[in-house]
C-alpha cells in the first residue's frame, strides 16, 4: 500500500445530495460485525492521511483495508484517482481499489465478495 509522498489532495467544489459516509460510525460498525480494526501507517499511505473525512483501516477475514473518507462525493473522485496516479502495487489497482460515494476502499489483496459486502454493508454516515 506504499504510496508516493507528496500526494496532495484538491477538494472538489459543488455540492452534491449523494450520501456522505462517516469513519466513526463505520468504525463502530465494522467492530460490531467482528472486524478488527487496526492503524493506518500514515507514513506511507498519504492519500489516507490526507483524506479530509478521515480514515480507518480494517483486517476483513484474512484480507485488510483502508477506508478514505471525503467530506463528498466529489472528495471521494480525488481520493480514488490519487490512489491509482500515486498508488505502487505488485497487484492491479483495479483489483484492490473500491469507491462508494465519498468512501474509498483499498485492500491488501484482491477482497472475496463476502469481505466487500461486510464492509459496504458496514459504510455508514
Amino acid at each position: 500500500m506504499a504510496v508516493a509522498a507528496g500526494a496532495v489532495l484538491v477538494a472538489g467544489c459543488g455540492g452534491s445530495s449523494a450520501k456522505v459516509y462517516a469513519a466513526a460510525p463505520t468504525k463502530a460498525c465494522l467492530k460490531q460485525a467482528g472486524a478488527t480494526i487496526v492503524a493506518v501507517d500514515e507514513t506511507i499511505d498519504v492519500v489516507a492521511e490526507s483524506a479530509l473525512g478521515g480514515s480507518l483501516g480494517a483486517k476483513v477475514g484474512e484480507n485488510r483495508v483502508t477506508i478514505a473518507f471525503g467530506r463528498s462525493d466529489a472528495e471521494g473522485s480525488v481520493l480514488e484517482s490519487a490512489y491509482k496516479q500515486y498508488g505502487s502495487r505488485d497487484v492491479p489497482i483495479d483489483q484492490v481499489l473500491q469507491r462508494r460515494g465519498n468512501a474509498v476502499l483499498l485492500w491488501a489483496g484482491p477482497p472475496s465478495p463476502q469481505d466487500t459486502d461486510a464492509v459496504r454493508s458496514c459504510l455508514k454516515g
